[in-house]
């Protein structure tokens, strides 16, 4: 690593995340958790964060308010995620 090389530089590549949200979770934690990656997206004029929504079984997660959740896959499609939130 150089000198003026930086473990903490900005990097241009999206930090990807997975979202695992669990049967009657609450839609308000899964927008809270989504809405600010997609609003700094949006502010900086780049994809900044990317995220995928996972469940324990792969199908839509049926949410407190009576909403279905899509899901991308079960915890497999977490893979090459940077991060797992729970």
């Amino acid at each position: 690593m150089s000198k003026s090389a930086s473990i903490f530089a900005a990097s241009r590549q999206p930090l990807t995340l997975a979202l695992l949200v669990l049967p009657q979770s609450s839609i308000l934690e899964v927008a809270s958790t989504l809405d600010p990656m997609r609003s700094a997206n949006r502010h900086l004029g780049h994809e900044a964060y990317r995220w995928r929504v996972v469940s324990p079984e792969g199908r839509a997660v049926p949410l407190t308010c009576g909403i279905e959740l899509p899901s991308s896959g079960d915890l497999s499609a977490a893979e090459g995620a940077d991060a797992l939130v729970v």
